[in-house]
């Protein structure tokens, strides 16, 4: 017996010299879990932006005039701040940027109509302004983006409604609202800017709506409408540029296609340049 206890013992330590040099081995071999934050206090987000060491995350809330900014630390994620105090006035911010020492929040203000913008100080996350005045033509702003001395906000407006504000990013003050009938804005729902050119996604809730507008940067005035049916811009939800190209992801639906038909989700490419078809990816 007392022979079989040693066997025992002995079994039982190569057991456990063994289990212990597999977990140093997975432990060293293996990648570490990915890391999940409980303390960042979402709600609802809606949109992202990242600068340097920053990320920026635009909480819509749960409406009656609520939401937040949650700033966390590139690096390793946790938490900076959550930004909601009364005085910035986000009311269903949906729409993020940033640039230089300027945080810029678009807050869709619950429906058609409303809207304001929230600027923040990237540094600390304090207040810098407020934009609520109705000169201003927010109407459920959807899209923000800045680039050199402007601030651009596409005002979804509802369908066949639509406009472009462009705010002065030095304090704010309005510079001009872009709302000509030929600029072919309904549903506006996507802006972004690449040197002279401003390029704006008008969801517009058909076939027959759907577009995109380009603007020239320095003066506002329409470059093109880019709405050919090759194009195939299907309830499009997104609109980045990146050096000669345009590219749009249209997250079509039941009735996205021509006659009501179904059509796939798709992904259209243009050529920056003159907004010529490049391809339709499916």
């Amino acid at each position: 017996m007392r022979r079989k206890s040693r066997m025992t013992r002995s079994v039982a330590s190569i057991l456990v010299v063994v289990f212990c040099n597999v977990a140093l081995f997975l432990n060293a071999t293996l990648p570490s879990a990915a890391t999940t934050i409980r303390a960042a206090h979402f709600s609802t987000p809606s949109a992202i932006a990242v600068s340097g060491t920053h990320v920026w995350v635009a909480n819509s809330g749960n409406g009656g005039g609520n939401g937040s900014v949650t700033e966390l630390n590139a690096s390793n994620g946790s938490l900076i701040r959550v930004i909601n105090a009364p005085a910035d006035r986000f009311n269903g911010p949906d729409a993020i940027a940033v640039s230089g020492a300027d945080v810029w929040v678009a807050n869709n203000g619950g429906g058609y109509g409303n809207g304001s913008v929230t600027e923040l100080n990237a540094s600390n996350g304090s207040l810098v302004r407020s934009i609520t005045a109705r000169r201003y033509g927010f109407s459920t702003p959807d899209a923000i983006a800045v680039s050199g001395a402007d601030v651009w906000v596409a005002n979804n407006g509802g369908f066949g409604n639509g406009s472009v504000t462009e705010l002065n990013v030095s304090n704010g003050s309005l510079v001009r609202v872009i709302d000509a009938a030929a600029d072919g804005f309904t549903a506006t729902n996507g802006i972004v800017v690449s040197g002279p050119h401003v390029w704006v996604l008008n969801n517009g809730g058909s076939t027959d709506q759907t577009s995109v507008t380009e603007l020239n940067a320095s003066n506002g005035s329409l470059v093109r409408v880019i709405d050919a049916s090759v194009d195939e811009f299907t309830a499009p939800s997104a609109i980045v540029v990146n050096g000669p190209h345009v590219w749009v992801a249209n997250s079509a639906g039941a009735n996205g296609g021509p006659n009501g038909k179904s059509r796939n989700a798709s992904v259209t490419q243009l050529n920056a340049s003159n907004g010529s078809l490049v391809r339709v990816i499916r």
